[in-house]
């Protein structure tokens, strides 16, 4: 093996592992809009701010802004 294909593995390996976390990013984005809709809130539609903060700051804040939600249900 020369260098050029060696090269050539770790980049794909690299765009690989990308992809994969971009997956689990969406992943856990869906899973906790879906939280705070069971929770009672976005029930009929606005859930984007919820996409827009889970995108743009990160899963780990939305998900302690979903876990903080009150639950309606009560």
């Amino acid at each position: 093996m020369d260098i050029a294909s060696i090269s050539v593995i770790a980049n794909v390996a690299a765009l690989v592992v990308v992809i994969v976390v971009a997956i689990a990013w969406l992943m856990a984005i869906a899973m906790f809009v879906d939280l705070a809709k069971s929770k009672g809130h976005f029930t009929e539609g606005g859930s984007f701010a919820l996409w827009f903060v889970g995108i743009f700051a990160s899963p780990f804040v939305l998900g302690l802004y979903a876990v903080g939600l009150p639950n309606k249900h009560e």
